[in-house]
């Protein structure tokens, strides 16, 4: 088994640092969120990462969106939704893992602060593979 971390936003500075504005959501755009093969995939381990503004009254999701052929993503709710622990003014993470079946997932973070921006967004996918 095979054991490979990268990042998966490539919006701005490549490895990800993004700003996710108040109420959004991380691009899911397959040109700036790369996307993650399930093929070989026997398990997938997603960290996330953010920095909450001091201000900040809500908290932020990580969101797992599987695709059968890579090009439709299903629902605004993803597959799967884990909570990014909040406090006001601090760098919070999550990891959690991610059953196999799907042939491609994107991985995304919501803003559920309807006033403040999430900085220093990343996302990180360790995709676990047969060899």
């Amino acid at each position: 088994m095979t054991l490979s971390i990268s990042a998966v936003l490539v919006n701005n500075s490549g490895a990800g640092n993004e700003t996710v504005a108040a109420g959004a959501t991380t691009d899911i755009d397959v040109a700036k969120t790369a996307r993650v093969s399930g093929g070989a995939l026997v398990a997938l381990g997603v960290y996330a990462r953010c920095t909450f503004n001091a201000s900040a009254t809500a908290g932020a999701q990580a969101y797992v969106f599987a695709s059968p052929e890579g090009t439709q993503w299903g629902s605004d709710g993803g597959m799967q939704v884990v909570d990014i622990p909040f406090m006001a003014g601090a760098d919070r993470s999550v990891a959690f893992s991610v059953l196999p079946g799907h042939k491609y997932y994107l991985l995304a973070v919501k803003n559920l602060d309807p006033v403040q921006s999430l900085t220093g967004v990343y996302i990180y996918a360790e995709p676990q593979v047969l060899s």
